[in-house]
């Protein structure tokens, strides 16, 4: 399962239980498509808020936040 919970031009966080990062990706760019010649990549850099990218989800056992970009 994966939830979208915010997108933007360059960045987009999504809640998911998949652990595999190319299955996050894939997933992420089919349900929310960049529409540009790059897709959604996983960042290399962590939250906004200082949280490592991923980060275990505060509403969901199990469950991680990642931030991705285009």
């Amino acid at each position: 399962m994966l939830e979208l919970y915010t997108s933007g031009l360059c960045y987009c966080s999504v809640c998911t239980d998949l652990v595999d990062r190319s299955e996050v990706e894939a997933e992420t760019n089919r349900v929310n498509p960049t529409g540009l010649d790059r897709p959604w990549r996983i960042a290399d850099e962590p939250f906004a808020t200082g949280e490592n990218n991923p980060c275990p989800c505060n509403h969901h056992k199990g469950r991680q936040h990642f931030l991705l970009s285009c």
